[in-house]
């Protein structure tokens, strides 16, 4: 990946900043990764007995107000989990992170628009192969399990060229920053 960015950007990686991006930058990103997806997994199990909780709130609360409850909660947790918001968000911080620290680029502000449209493209063709490769199944598993293979390796593939397209847009950013200043 470090030679990718590297000719993406047009800059070489080289010092004592680099060393230590490239030391920390991944434990750091993946203990990130580990506590958001905790993180849903908490939220998740307290969403899912909420029925148990519902029981205690009735001797606390008016039956108006636990219906009032149990809608929000029912609400958010649509927002949250079924419309892929903790996804999109995990996945966003994970990109913002490698640009940040990996592409050296320092426009915050550019570095998070191009995360987020970069998270929501490889979350659209998530949802793409997921739809192809479910109609596959449907048709002929056997044809599917050999295919499965060629499609993991092709969605990584797509996956890293839509990321180093996305670093490469912060790259003509950087440079058209630097030519203005």
């Amino acid at each position: 990946m470090k030679k990718a960015l590297s000719y993406i950007t047009e800059s070489s990686f080289e010092g004592k900043f680099s060393i230590y991006v490239m030391t920390l930058s991944l434990p750091v990103v993946l203990i990130l990764f580990i506590s958001l997806y905790i993180l849903k997994i908490m939220l998740t199990f307290i969403f899912n007995s909420f029925s148990l909780i519902l029981k205690y709130l009735t001797l606390l609360f008016d039956e108006k107000t636990i219906t009032f409850i149990k809608k929000t909660v029912l609400k958010l947790y649509n927002v949250i989990f079924a419309g892929e918001v903790f996804e999109l968000i995990t996945l966003s911080l994970f990109i913002f992170t490698a640009y940040y620290l990996l592409a050296n680029i320092k426009i915050k502000k550019a570095v998070f628009y191009t995360s987020l449209a970069v998270s929501l493209v490889i979350l659209i063709l998530k949802n793409v192969f997921g739809f192809i490769f479910s109609y596959f199944i449907v048709k002929s598993p056997v044809f599917a399990a050999i295919g499965l293979i060629f499609a993991v390796i092709l969605w990584l593939k797509i996956m890293f060229d839509i990321f180093l397209i996305g670093a490469r847009f912060l790259y003509y950013v950087k440079k058209a920053s630097f030519e203005e200043a």
